[in-house]
Formats: structure tokens, sequence, C-alpha cells
């Protein structure tokens, strides 16, 4: 909650103008792609400090917000990759609704409510416990799992290569885990 809640708040800044301008755009393969890619940007240029800053002040906002969190502070740190990529998958939905393929949202949504359960399962069985720790290794496993399916699903409609858009996007995230090293 630390961190999902705020990604998903700061997040919605783009992605609730996103739809209707892919909508707009549909039909544009150029266009759309420079909307695309400025909207994942600009949701990035948004995520990326929050994110970097939690990751640095982890045991202060753990015994600040959560008290009683005695060892998630860990927790908090391995779940800030997952939550880069949570922050990146809010951009994808809108482009697939826009687009008309809603169904592949519903497809996203369904491996993600089947992967992530599991992984809290096998993580909880393997580690001896449901705790913070365990539920914040299995999201940062199975989470890429279903990030990559939705990424897979937008960018193929999209007609853009994955190492492609990765290029035009991965300097802001790069800078973020720069700014971690202490």
């Amino acid at each position: 909650e630390l961190i999902v809640y705020p990604v998903k708040f700061i997040s919605e800044v783009v992605t609730q103008i996103a739809f209707p301008a892919f909508a707009r755009l549909r039909g544009q393969a150029g266009p759309l792609i420079e909307q695309f890619i400025a909207f994942t940007r600009q949701n990035l240029a948004m995520v990326t400090p929050f994110v970097a800053l939690v990751f640095v002040e982890a045991d202060d906002l753990i015994s600040v917000f959560v008290p009683k969190g005695e060892g998630g502070a860990l927790a908090v740190r391995i779940f800030c990759f997952a939550a880069m990529l949570r922050g990146l998958s809010h951009i994808f939905p809108p482009l697939l609704d826009g687009l008309g393929f809603p169904g592949l949202t519903v497809v996203y949504t369904t491996i993600a409510t089947v992967l992530l359960p599991a992984a809290f399962v096998a993580f909880a069985y393997v580690l001896g416990d449901l705790g913070f720790v365990s539920v914040a290794i299995a999201w940062s496993v199975a989470y890429p799992i279903a990030f990559a399916a939705l990424a897979w699903l937008g960018l193929q409609k999209l007609d853009l290569p994955a190492t492609t858009y990765v290029r035009r996007v991965i300097g802001l995230p790069l800078c973020g885990l720069v700014a971690t090293v202490p």
C-alpha cells in the first residue's frame, strides 16, 4: 500500500487522458507511437522520483506509516522494482482500449489475476511465511511476467519493437536507479 496506491494515483494523471488520445489517433501509426512514447515518458517522469524516494527512505517511511511493520523496509525496497513496472503498465490498457482491443486488456488482467495469487502462495510455501518479504518477492517475480504479456500485447498492436520502446524510455528509470546509489 505504501507504493502501489501512490503509483496508481500518480499514473492516473496520464492515463485519464490517454484513452481519448489513443482513440483519436487510431489508424495513424506514426503519431500514435509518438503519443504512446510521450505518455510513457510523462508517467515515468512522475513515478520514478517517487519510487526512488521510497527506495531510499524505506526505513523512515515504515517507521512513520507502519510502526508495527518491522522488516517491512526490505520488502518495500524489493517491491520498488515491481512498482516501476506497475507505473508503466497503466499506459497499456488505455492504448489497447483506444485501439479497439479491450479484450486484450481482459487477457492481461486475467493473467495477473491468476499469476500473482499463485506466486503469493508459492513464495509463502517456499519461504515458510506469507510476510512482507515473501509478498514483495512474489510481486517482483510474478508481476514482470504479467507485465511482459501486457507489453507484448500492446507493442504488437503498435508494431513497435520492444527494443525500440525500451531504448526510447529507459533514460528516466536509469536516472532513478543511479539516484538511489549511496
